[in-house]
């Protein structure tokens, strides 16, 4: 009796019985083609991550290195590491590759190619991970997403399926290398902005399918409190971030 009861509830508006359907969005998240009908301006393997900088010139991570990419697709290296670059941005006020910053998974170097060039691999003294996202915020300091205090960057699968919560939001100080942490217990985070308006920075989390708002609290000009967070944009439980 119960399993027909059970059969007769999950047929209800599905006339295909158990089989399960995604479902369909409207209005902003309404399917559309502008990936596929966007001019194509460069093919290549192992581009990663993009910014423009406040000129409009464009750079792009690709492998190991930094291209700088001119309008017409032809590329220029502007700096090479040892290894994989997982986030990159500029500072606004950084002028023309000054304020360059690279995420190399468990560092971050900022001022790239000049004479400030810094690496930093911890916030609090805890060691960066997987640093999956950079921004460049408009007072100069840099917002990094450490996404798991337990894996790798091409390790994001174990975090998943682990249901990790161990990611942070750190805002670093480029010109002391002081890095605090804004936010903690992150669902592996892979992406941050800030409007400047002071409403505290956003931050997204794959794991959690959404967008939440820092609310940090200041001492001074440094942030020292781990801040809350609050729920901003929810998607549904199928569409990850």
């Amino acid at each position: 009796m119960f399993d027909t009861l059970r059969s007769k509830l999950i047929s209800l508006g599905n006339s295909r019985g158990n089989s399960l359907s995604v479902p369909v969005y409207d209005g902003a998240f309404k399917p559309n083609n502008l990936l596929e009908e966007a001019e194509i301006v460069l093919e290549r393997a192992g581009l990663e991550d993009l910014v423009a900088d406040a000129q409009g010139q464009l750079f792009a991570a690709c492998g190991m290195s930094v291209l700088r990419i001119s309008t017409d697709g032809t590329t220029s290296d502007v700096a090479s590491f040892e290894t994989a670059i997982t986030a990159l941005a500029i500072l606004p006020d950084g002028g023309p590759c000054g304020g360059l910053c690279v995420g190399l998974g468990d560092r971050v170097v900022t001022g790239v190619g000049t004479a400030n060039e810094r690496s930093v691999e911890q916030a609090e003294g805890r060691p960066f991970v997987a640093v999956t996202a950079l921004y460049g915020q408009a007072d100069g300091g840099l917002l990094i997403c450490d996404a798991s205090a337990h894996h790798k960057v091409g390790d994001w699968s174990r975090d998943l399926m682990e249901h990790g919560q161990t990611g942070r939001l750190i805002r670093l100080d480029p010109a002391s290398g002081k890095a605090g942490v804004l936010a903690s217990g992150l669902a592996y985070a892979f992406g941050a902005y800030d409007d400047g308006t002071g409403g505290g920075p956003l931050v997204s989390e794959s794991w959690n399918h959404g967008v939440c708002r820092v609310e940090a609290r200041a001492a001074g000009l440094w942030f020292q409190k781990v801040g809350t967070t609050v729920f901003a944009v929810s998607m549904a439980p199928n569409r990850p971030m």
